[in-house]
């Protein structure tokens, strides 16, 4: 009878480890795809099964629009113990067009697909990026550290050459969305659009006007407070200072036409530096597409930004709409977008109307110094 009782806590123990190993290996099973028992218990080399690992991931973020020019960056560190492999660490940025959860489920089938395990998962955000961080193993070896980057999709609505006042402009300043004001100066409500601005906590710009191409044309005429191609350095200062003491709270400014003026490197120059005195920012409106004023901008240190639309080049509501869409776009790839539009009633219409649609599709509008390099 104790025999028998002896040979049952036996078969019971036998039984309990071998559910067990059971379990395990169909738990592994289930987080590792392929292996097998036979896997297992083999030999695995694996450097080769890393670089497998590895080209899976690469090609599932592909079907997802991310290229090798999304790597920003990798590099390998060398383990040892008793067996020897590659640790490596990459950093990729994906588009804000996607939830960073479908990113983060790709690479789970990939790495599921060639036998290893998403071992952990991190989450956070860092300087307005999401970060989704996935260590990635072999069985219970770690082989590489994924860290994907999602910057969110932002976008910064400047209005142009404000100051004069009117209806359209008490309309933009019922907007409950951030919005940036730039301000013609000595125009008859350049500084009480200031004021009405900054107490609705929108961002107040100088809009600093620049001479065109084919002035002194009457239609090329940049108005009062215009620097001219023939303007002396003491001048420029001078102008500068005059512009900014008629518009209160100044944080940065952009160019009034200037097609000519921000072509020339070295006008453009003595600007910047005025500007870079006074610790302001330079947005390039981009009139002229060959300017260089903000590849000066960045040279010299400065806060800056450029136009990535205009969105009322025609003053018709299927455009500007097609503009704002254009500029999501742009959003949702890069991770942020500048548009520039004006006091006109069908742009303020075109904005009510395509921003709720914008926020679903997970759009934040910004003040254009969140923007700034």
């Amino acid at each position: 009878m104790a025999k028998e009782g002896y040979r049952f806590v036996k078969t019971l123990i036998i039984m309990t480890i071998l559910g067990l190993l059971g379990a395990s290996f169909w738990v592994d099973y289930q987080q590792m795809g392929r292996i097998t028992l036979f896997d297992w218990l083999k030999r695995v080399d694996y450097e080769a099964r890393a670089r497998e690992i590895d080209s899976a991931i690469d090609e599932r973020l592909f079907e997802l629009g991310v290229g090798l020019k999304d790597i920003v960056e990798r590099y390998g560190e060398e383990k040892k113990g008793k067996i020897a492999w590659t640790y490596t660490t990459k950093r990729v940025k994906v588009s804000p067009k996607e939830p960073l959860e479908r990113y983060e489920e790709a690479v789970s089938q990939a790495v599921k697909r060639e036998g290893g395990r998403v071992i952990e998962v991190k989450k956070g955000e860092v300087k307005g990026k999401k970060i989704s961080s996935l260590k990635i193993g072999i069985r219970e070896i770690p082989i590489q550290r994924l860290i994907l980057e999602q910057p969110r999709a932002r976008v910064a609505i400047i209005i142009d050459d404000l100051g004069m006042g009117g209806g359209a402009t008490r309309e933009l300043l019922t907007l409950d969305r951030p919005l940036n004001f730039s301000i013609l100066p000595f125009l008859p409500h350049s500084k009480d659009t200031a004021l009405e601005a900054k107490k609705k906590g929108f961002l107040v710009m100088l809009h600093l006007p620049m001479e065109p191409k084919g002035y002194p044309a009457p239609d090329k005429n940049p108005g009062k407070g215009a620097i001219f191609m023939n303007t002396s350095r003491e001048e420029i200062a001078e102008i500068i200072a005059q512009d900014l003491s008629d518009i209160p709270y100044v944080q940065g400014i952009n160019n009034h036409m200037g097609s000519r003026l921000t072509e020339d490197e070295e006008i453009m120059n003595l600007v910047l530096k005025e500007l870079k005195e006074r610790d302001l920012f330079f947005l390039d409106s981009k009139t002229s597409l060959e300017s260089i004023a903000y590849r000066e901008a960045k040279r010299l240190g400065l806060k800056c930004g450029k136009r990535d639309v205009f969105l009322d080049n025609e003053i018709d509501l299927d455009y500007i709409k097609g503009q704002i869409q254009l500029l999501a776009k742009i959003a949702l790839k890069e991770g942020r977008a500048i548009g520039i539009g004006h006091a006109h009633s069908l742009t303020i219409r075109a904005l009510r109307e395509s921003i709720p649609g914008l926020e679903d599709r997970g759009i934040e509008f910004v003040l254009v110094s969140e923007l700034l390099e």
